[in-house]
C-alpha cells in the first residue's frame, strides 16, 4: 500500500518533467502580418460587400459580390492589382478589359499587428488583415460603399500574390 501511495506522488512529477516547455514554446505566435511578407504584386481574387441601409433608407440592405473569374463579366475590368514596395509605398492599378490602366492610386502602407494601413493624399484605409494558410491575403473593413456618408458597409476581399519582382514599379 505504501508503494502505491509513493507512486501517486511520483507520477505527477514524472509527467511534469516530461512536459516542460522552453521559453520559445511558451511564447504565443506573433499576431498580424510581418511587413516584409506583403512585398510584391497582389491581385484581387474576390470581394464581398454587405451594404447596410443603402443611401440611409431603412430596409434597403443588399449584398454585392464578385467571385474569382467574375471580374470581367460583372465589373467590365480586370482584377485590381496592388503592389506593396519595400520602401512602404504602394501602387494600386485598375485595368480595363484590354489591360490598359484607367486609374492608379499611390500612397504609403504599413502593417500594425493585424491591421493594414493604407494612406493616400486625401484618404486613409484600415483593414483587418490576415494571410491564410492557402496564401490568400484577406482584408476586412467597414467602408462607405454606397456613398451615403456612413462607413457601415462590410467589406471582405481576398488577394493572391502573383509576383515578387517589383523593380518596374520602383522605377516609377
Amino acid at each position: 500500500m505504501k508503494k502505491y501511495i509513493a507512486y501517486l506522488f511520483l507520477l505527477p512529477l514524472l509527467f511534469a518533467c516530461g512536459t516542460e516547455q522552453t521559453a520559445e514554446e511558451q511564447t504565443p505566435p506573433p499576431r498580424g502580418i510581418p511587413h516584409e511578407s506583403l512585398y510584391g504584386i497582389w491581385e484581387g481574387v474576390s470581394f464581398h460587400i454587405n451594404v447596410n441601409s443603402f443611401e440611409n433608407k431603412p430596409d434597403s440592405s443588399f449584398v454585392f459580390e464578385v467571385s474569382e473569374g467574375d471580374w470581367e463579366q460583372k465589373l467590365q475590368v480586370k482584377p485590381v492589382r496592388t503592389i506593396y514596395l519595400p520602401d512602404s509605398t504602394y501602387v494600386q492599378e485598375f485595368r480595363g478589359l484590354k489591360g490598359e490602366i484607367y486609374e492608379s492610386n499611390k500612397g504609403l502602407w504599413r502593417t500594425l499587428g493585424d491591421t493594414l494601413l493604407l494612406l493616400e493624399r486625401d484618404a486613409q484605409y484600415l483593414y483587418d488583415s490576415r494571410i491564410a494558410d492557402n496564401g490568400l491575403l484577406w482584408l476586412r473593413s467597414l467602408v462607405d460603399w454606397d456613398g451615403d456618408g456612413q462607413e457601415d458597409d462590410e467589406y471582405l476581399a481576398a488577394h493572391r500574390l502573383v509576383g515578387r519582382d517589383v523593380r518596374v514599379y520602383q522605377a516609377r
